[in-house]
């Protein structure tokens, strides 16, 4: 939430959000997503 000057309420948000669009329980599913997709270079 700092490096991308935000409140961290904005962050969990989001997290909430892609957890429901990705129909994912877990916060590590996403990252292991992310991965496998080679999208890790949209979060630097």
């Amino acid at each position: 939430a700092e490096l991308r000057v935000v409140e961290l309420v904005t962050v969990k948000t989001q997290i909430k959000s892609l957890l429901k669009k990705f129909n994912c329980t877990r916060t590590k599913e996403i990252v292991n997503l992310i991965h496998e997709l080679k999208l890790e270079h949209l979060f630097l």
